[in-house]
């Protein structure tokens, strides 16, 4: 996560030393150990039990003593009604298996006035290129689902009750020469094949160059309030 990244939402978030935090898809505890200095209790959720049994001992070799995790699926917590007042995700939203249903199940949990705040991958808000952004995260990784455009999460989070408070897009140029590496060569075939369908206002859209290559990557911050 960009260091820029987390001072928005900390900015955003008004944590003080009486809330409860909450961090879905928590995966190494980033941003449960982060809060919890600032905060009176931060929990963390993940579905990966090898991912919170290294979050408690990063926790545990930080001295972070307010911070506990549990592994559970963001679409059914099981977590009282109203029992957080602030809740986390980052990198999160993009591999949940229903992000509307993830949402009824966060304001649900969310005391009344609670925030959201999201740090996640987004796609561009023209539909094809959102489907071909989609794609090639799903060829690099299957547990990618599916990212959101910031339209759709403004519509989706007023559709289940959240008032945006805050919305920012940031957007990097990558090179892709570490993900060839990574991909091994027959992931990287056909990402490379991917790349050399797209049209050329798309390609521009995207910022794809094949110096490098290189292609641009977005990324979502949001605040919602109930």
């Amino acid at each position: 996560m960009q260091e820029s990244a987390f001072e928005t939402l900390f900015a955003w978030s008004g944590a003080r030393r009486s809330h409860r935090l909450l961090d879905l898809a928590t995966g190494g505890g980033f941003l449960a150990r982060q809060f919890a200095p600032h905060v009176a209790w931060s929990l963390g959720m993940d579905l990966v039990v090898d991912m919170l049994l290294s979050a408690r001992e990063t926790a545990r070799d930080e001295g972070v003593d307010n911070v506990g995790f549990f592994s559970a699926v963001v679409e059914d917590l099981p977590l009282q009604d109203a029992s957080f007042d602030i809740v986390t995700t980052r990198r999160g939203p993009h591999h949940f298996a229903d992000i509307p249903r993830a949402l009824d199940e966060i304001r649900r949990i969310l005391r009344p006035g609670g925030l959201l705040l999201v740090e996640d991958l987004t796609v561009p808000e023209d539909t094809g290129q959102s489907e071909w952004v989609n794609t090639f995260h799903r060829l690099i990784s299957p547990s990618h689902g599916r990212a959101l455009s910031p339209g759709r999460w403004r519509d989706l989070l007023e559709a289940k009750g959240f008032v945006l408070e805050h919305q920012e897009v940031e957007r990097r140029s990558k090179d892709l020469g570490d993900q060839k590496q990574a991909s091994g060569p027959e992931v990287w075939e056909r990402l490379q094949a991917h790349l050399d369908a797209l049209e050329p206002n798309d390609a521009a859209a995207l910022g794809y160059r094949e110096e490098g290559p290189r292609l641009d990557t977005q990324t979502v911050l949001l605040a919602a309030r109930v």
